[in-house]
């Protein structure tokens, strides 16, 4: 049986495949077992903590979820009510961008995961895989910059409350849902210190404009505040983050995102 007919049967529905490039497979369709549209979101047998963290703060946060699996096959199921959303224009306003700093504010308020810590060396792993890319000269350069000062990076982030940051902060996971903004897709959702969560917002959808950054971060309220070294590390972090993607999933626009991070870092630390 193929994955759609699996699920077709378990769910008793008739599904579509969302075409959406994602390391996920997604469904939409009506659910004679549930009587209501689904949203089906299925995770690769060896993506169980993304699984855990999407069904975990989907439970906090709604009352969506209708059941979760793990299929014959290995891959891990979570099965939603699906809900009619409006995604955000185009353009976006000052107005618009000081709500979803609001909408942000209070997810970081909201929502809790168990405490995980993120070790340096993981970022360093991710640079030496990117061994065959453009960029992968210029990460390395920063990185030698950044390895003797790593100890008082740390110190000054050790400081810092952590919250659960979203982790994919961008115009197309935030969503209106009966006349309310929303964020959806938590799969990605870790601990760690806020401003990490709306880098690729500013540099991506919001493309450096800073009236839609100030009025955001107005939206945001009070942030814990950081060196201007402390902040490069994490935009750093960041852009490594992106190349790390691009290189399983290819985009040529989201890869000019993290040069520009890089670009900035590189302004900010020589």
């Amino acid at each position: 049986m193929t994955l759609e007919t699996t699920l077709e049967t378990m769910l008793q529905a008739n599904l579509s495949r969302i075409a959406h490039p994602s390391f996920n497979t997604m469904f939409t369709g009506f659910s004679r077992r549930w009587q209501c549209q689904l949203f089906v979101k299925v995770f690769a047998a060896d993506r169980f903590g993304k699984f855990s963290t999407e069904r975990t703060v989907n439970e906090q946060l709604n009352n969506r979820v209708l059941m979760s699996s793990q299929l014959a096959t290995g891959e891990w199921v979570l099965v939603m009510h699906d809900l009619l959303m409006t995604p955000l224009s185009d353009v976006v306003t000052p107005e618009l961008a000081q709500q979803m700093g609001s909408v942000l504010a209070q997810f970081h308020r909201t929502v809790h995961l168990p405490a995980k810590t993120n070790q340096p060396s993981m970022v360093m792993t991710k640079i030496d895989s990117l061994r065959q890319t453009a960029a992968y000269p210029q990460l390395l350069k920063l990185q030698n910059l950044y390895e003797s000062r790593l100890p008082v990076i740390e110190t000054e982030l050790h400081q810092v409350k952590p919250v659960v940051l979203h982790g994919d902060v961008g115009r197309r996971n935030y969503q209106f849902v009966d006349g309310s903004l929303v964020l959806i897709d938590f799969e990605r959702a870790h601990l760690g210190v806020p401003q990490v969560d709306f880098q690729k917002l500013f540099y991506q959808d919001f493309a450096g404009d800073q009236s839609l950054q100030h009025a955001f971060l107005t939206g945001y309220g009070v942030l814990p505040a950081l060196s201007q070294l402390a902040s490069s590390w994490l935009l750093f972090q960041t852009a490594v983050g992106i190349f790390s993607y691009v290189q399983r999933l290819p985009d040529p626009e989201f890869e000019r995102v993290a040069q520009r991070m890089l670009q900035t870092v590189t302004d900010q630390i020589l």
